[in-house]
């Protein structure tokens, strides 16, 4: 009888080992996943930000931004290309002092979004930035929604001076909608979050009021 009970407790033992290692396979290859994911998300979100910064249009009007044809010809452009995205917040060009000059929503036009210390702050990190400044994801004081931000210098034809830059910021719910349809096989009750690590700010989470 004790041979019978020590075999079985031997098995079982061996079963939810088995289990258990099948379990946080199944989780870092889940991982994995989600990572390429991510990592492909805001790819595209820089490629396609990167795009609109080339345009001929946008080097003239950031050259002469008084000049009032490049402004109508750089706000048209603005309009057309955002017309082509899916699911952005918006998209515009800004000279050196982020004195707004042509936004996907024309009533932004003539703002200047920073003064002072976080204007220094945001030159600074895009003079730093190899080819795009990305803050990651983050809640938007526009619409109060979760945006990855970025932003692109432009250069002057030379490429060693700044003339201004463009910004754009694209909704995380497509992100967010991607991952939580990937399950875990053997653990259909996982749930998905993300926090940045250097700062513990919640970016995903169930509970809407961790978030940020």
């Amino acid at each position: 009888g004790a041979c019978i009970l020590l075999l079985f407790l031997t098995a079982s033992q061996n079963s939810m080992t088995a289990m258990r290692e099948t379990a946080m396979d199944n989780m870092h290859t889940s991982l994995d996943a989600r990572a390429e994911i991510i990592e492909e998300y805001v790819d595209k979100a820089e490629k396609l930000l990167i795009a609109y910064s080339k345009a001929p249009t946008v080097v003239n009007l950031l050259l002469h931004p008084e000049d009032q044809d490049n402004l109508e010809a750089a706000q048209a452009y603005t309009e057309s290309f955002f017309g082509e995205l899916d699911g952005w917040e918006g998209i515009y060009i800004a000279e050196w002092n982020t004195h707004v000059v042509a936004h996907s929503n024309p009533a932004v036009v003539g703002i200047t979004t920073r003064e002072g210390e976080p204007l220094l702050q945001l030159q600074k990190a895009m003079e730093e930035a190899e080819g795009i400044y990305n803050t990651g994801i983050m809640i938007s004081p526009a619409s109060g929604k979760l945006v990855l931000s970025l932003y692109c210098p432009v250069y002057d034809k030379s490429g060693e001076n700044i003339l201004g830059y463009v910004g754009g910021a694209q909704f995380a719910d497509e992100l967010r909608d991607l991952l939580d349809g990937l399950n875990v096989n053997g653990m259909e009750s996982a749930r998905n979050y993300m926090i940045n690590i250097e700062t513990s700010t919640h970016i995903f989470d169930e509970r809407e009021e961790l978030i940020a």
